[in-house]
C-alpha cells in the first residue's frame, strides 16, 4: 500500500484529531481543552454582536434589536466549541444563522448584514475537514448552498420588497439581479472553503498513510534483520550438530560416539551463548547495539564443521591475530564477516562433497573470504537460499559486494562464494 489516500481507503484517525496541531487553552489531555483560535472566533463574535446594545440603549427595548443581540449572542457561544463540540456547534451555528435570514427578513427596520453570518463559512470548513463522518460534511455543504440563496442580503432585500410593496417590473429585475449576484458570491466563498477543507484532510490523509508506510517498512526490516541474526546464530551450530550426531549413529563405535557428544555438547553450547547475547540485546532499552562479533568465533566455526567431518583447506590468520585484526574495524563490518564465514562453512558442509578451500585475508582496505568447495554430481544451477539471501543483505548493508555461483570443471561441478567487505581502519579506537 503507498502513502497516497484514496477515496475507498479507510479514514486513520489521525485526521480528524484536531488535538494534535491546535494551540489549546489548557492541557492536551484535558477533554474540556479548547483551541485558542476558535475562543479568539468567539470573542469577535462576541464583539459584533453586542453591537446591538447600542440600538437598545438609543431606540428603546425593541423586539426585533433584541431578537438580534440574542441571536448573535447564541451563535457566539457556539464558536468556541468548533471543534471540540463540533455537531453541536455546527447544529447550534445553523440554527442562529437561520433565525437571523428570518429575521432580516421581517424586520420592519434595516439591522444592516453583520458579519456573523461569516460562520457559516468557519463551520463548513470545521465539519469538512474534522468530523470523522462525512455525511456530516456533504450535510453541511448541502445547508451551505441552501444558505447561498437564503443569505441575509437576499433576505433583506426580500424584506425591502416586501414592505415597500413595488410591483413595477423594473424593480423586480434589480431585486432577482442584485439576489443573483449576492448568491454568486456566497456560491463562489462556498466552493472555495470546500476546496480548501478537503484539500487539507486529503493531504492529512495522506500523510498519516505514508506514516503507516514507513512503520510497516520499520517492522517488515526489523523482522528480516531478526531472522537473519537467528539464522546465522544457530543455523550452522545446528548443521553441525545434526551432521556430527548423524556420522555417529552410522558408526557403531563407543569411541566415535563419546567423542560425538563432546563436540555436540560444546557446539551447542556456544549456540545457546550467542542466543542468549541476541535475546539480551533485544531486551536491552533502547536501540539496543549489536553483538561484539569476535573474528577469533571463525576458528571455532572451522572447528565445529572439522569435526563434523568436512574436510577443509584452511588459510586465514590465528584466532588471536584474527581477532585483533578485528577490533580495528567496525563492529557491522566484523559482523558482515563472522556471518558469512559461518554460513559459509555450514553451507560447504551441509551442501557440499566433504571436502572445502577456505580464505580469509584483509588487502587494500577490504576483508576478503572466499571459499570453493565440490558439490555431489548432479549439480544444478545455484539457488540461494535464506541464508545467502540474508548475506546478501547483510554485505550490502556494509557497502560489500557478495558473489554465489557453481563453476563447473574436469573434477565435477564447485561451489564459490566470494566476499568483499570493505573496512574502516581504527587502530586507535577499540570501541564501536
Amino acid at each position: 500500500m503507498t502513502g497516497r489516500a484514496t477515496p475507498s481507503a479507510p479514514l486513520a484517525p489521525s485526521v480528524t484529531d484536531w488535538r494534535a496541531g491546535a494551540r489549546l487553552l489548557g492541557a492536551r489531555d484535558a477533554r474540556h481543552s479548547l483551541p485558542v483560535a476558535d475562543v479568539l472566533l468567539a470573542a469577535a463574535c462576541l464583539l459584533v454582536a453586542s453591537v446591538s446594545l447600542s440600538f437598545l440603549s438609543r431606540f428603546g427595548l425593541h423586539a426585533v434589536y433584541v431578537a438580534d443581540l440574542l441571536i448573535g449572542w447564541v451563535i457566539a457561544a457556539a464558536q468556541p466549541w468548533r471543534r471540540a463540540r463540533l455537531r453541536a456547534s455546527a447544529l447550534v451555528t445553523a440554527a442562529g444563522l437561520a433565525a437571523y435570514a428570518v429575521l432580516t427578513f421581517l424586520s420592519p427596520v434595516s439591522l444592516g448584514i453583520s458579519p456573523l453570518a461569516l460562520t457559516a463559512l468557519t463551520t463548513l470548513h470545521a465539519c469538512l475537514r474534522w468530523d470523522p463522518d462525512p455525511r456530516w460534511g456533504r450535510g453541511a455543504v448541502a445547508a451551505a448552498l441552501l444558505g447561498c440563496l437564503v443569505n441575509p442580503v437576499n433576505m433583506m432585500l426580500l424584506g425591502r420588497h416586501r414592505l415597500t410593496e413595488q410591483t413595477l417590473a423594473s424593480a423586480t429585475v434589480d431585486l432577482l439581479v442584485s439576489c443573483t449576484l449576492s448568491a454568486t458570491v456566497c456560491l463562489l466563498a462556498v466552493v472555495l472553503v470546500t476546496v480548501d477543507a478537503l484539500r487539507r484532510r486529503q493531504a492529512a490523509q495522506a500523510r498519516a498513510y505514508e506514516r503507516q508506510a514507513v512503520r510497516r517498512r520499520a517492522v517488515d526490516e526489523e523482522r528480516l534483520r531478526l531472522a537473519r541474526e537467528l539464522h546465522d546464530v544457530i543455523g550452522h551450530s545446528l548443521t553441525a550438530v545434526k551432521v556430527r550426531a548423524g556420522t555417529a549413529l552410522a558408526l557403531d563405535d563407543p569411541g566415535t560416539h563419546r567423542a560425538a557428544l563432546v563436540d555436540v555438547e560444546r557446539t551447542a553450547a556456544a549456540s545457546l551463548e550467542e542466543v542468549r547475547e541476541l535475546v539480551r540485546v533485544l531486551r536491552a532499552p533502547g536501540e539496543g547495539a549489536l553483538a561484539p562479533a569476535d573474528l577469533g568465533a571463525v576458528h571455532e566455526a572451522l572447528a565445529a564443521v572439522r569435526a563434523a567431518g568436512l574436510e577443509v583447506e584452511a588459510d586465514l590468520p590465528a584466532a588471536a591475530a584474527l581477532s585483533a585484526l578485528g577490533q580495528g574495524w567496525g563492529v557491522h563490518q566484523r559482523l558482515a564477516v563472522l556471518r558469512c564465514a559461518q554460513e559459509a562453512l555450514t553451507n560447504a558442509l551441509r551442501h557440499g562433497n566433504g571436502q572445502a578451500a577456505f580464505r580469509v585475508w584483509e588487502a587494500d582496505g577490504a576483508c576478503r573470504l572466499t571459499i570453493v568447495n565440490g558439490l555431489p554430481a548432479p549439480a544444478g544451477p545455484a539457488e540461494p537460499g535464506s541464508g545467502l539471501n540474508g548475506l546478501a543483505e547483510r554485505v550490502r548493508l556494509v557497502g560489500g559486494v557478495l558473489s554465489a555461483d557453481v563453476v563447473p570443471g574436469p573434477e565435477g561441478a564447485r561451489f564459490v562464494l566470494d566476499v568483499t567487505v570493505p573496512v574502516t581502519i581504527r587502530r586507535k579506537e577499540h570501541h564501536d
